[in-house]
């Protein structure tokens, strides 16, 4: 008899082993996948959208018009310092006034990441 106890509590251990791997491993899967998944092109195109809605909301008043603007204002955008400012403003003298924001990135130093940061704040308007 104490043969079969023995033997039931194996079972039990093993059954028990084997229920806590198996939660274990997919733990495991969900982290591995969640750690993969995060930067996915769907998530920063949704994360994109939503920011475009909700803090799309300045005035256009508020705006800085970059065909104008003195270096000391294009330096309160956020990511734009001295030389990326001047680089604005030598742009504007070589090429002219900017025909729409996006131009902007043509002007060394304005990357995709900056020019997202500051398109909400920035206009043009002819001078």
């Amino acid at each position: 008899m104490d043969n079969n106890k023995n033997s039931k509590e194996q079972f039990s251990d093993s059954v028990q082993k084997a229920f806590v791997l198996t939660v274990m491993v997919i733990a495991l899967i969900f982290i591995m996948a969640f750690t993969m998944f995060k930067d996915s092109a769907d998530v920063n195109i949704y994360s994109i959208t939503v920011e475009k809605t909700v803090y799309n909301t300045v005035p256009d008043s508020d705006k800085l018009n970059i065909n104008t603007a003195s270096k000391e204002e294009l330096m309160k955008l956020d990511g734009i310092g001295d030389t990326i400012s001047e680089r604005i403003i030598d742009y504007r003298d070589e090429h002219g006034a900017f025909s729409s924001i996006e131009e902007i990135k043509n002007v060394k130093g304005i990357t995709e990441t900056v020019y997202k940061r500051i398109e909400q704040y920035i206009k043009i308007k002819e001078p």
